[in-house]
């Protein structure tokens, strides 16, 4: 697959009223990066700009834990740009103990935090969700 830009529904929270279902959908571009051989989205949560690469085998939303300046040596593209800075002091406690988690033969600490997310930067569209917290024994 090649194409640079697609668009797929995604649910933004579960419907239970008799209104029209219309509303519980948003379509968000995707983006391919041949590099990473991978469709990206990006999204906003606490207001800050972050991408992740689609991966319809996990439900959550997450970011890594550290905010790291590197730039791609091909195209000098910072990888904040892309990935975003976490701000753990712009985000609330979830509630939920931290986790163990494998990804890729990497086991790691995922700490739950709260924020309100969007795919815009329309304020009005914002809800609350909870998302994991990726330490760098995960993202290696």
């Amino acid at each position: 697959m090649t194409p640079t830009n697609s668009a797929a529904p995604a649910v933004i929270e579960n419907d239970t009223d008799d209104d029209d279902d219309s509303n519980i959908y948003a379509r968000v571009p995707l983006e391919f990066i041949p590099r990473l051989n991978a469709y990206v989205v990006y999204f906003y949560l606490f207001d800050e700009r972050f991408g992740a690469i689609i991966d319809t085998g996990s439900p959550f939303i997450t970011v890594p834990s550290y905010c790291r300046s590197t730039t791609n040596r091909k195209n000098k593209k910072d990888a904040r740009l892309l990935w975003g800075c976490y701000r753990p002091e712009r985000t609330r406690n979830s509630g939920l103990s931290n986790t163990i988690e494998i990804y890729v033969n990497n086991q790691g600490t995922v700490v739950w935090r709260k924020a309100d997310f969007s795919f815009s930067t329309n304020k009005k569209k914002t809800k609350e969700v909870i998302f994991g917290v990726l330490g760098e024994d995960l993202m290696n």
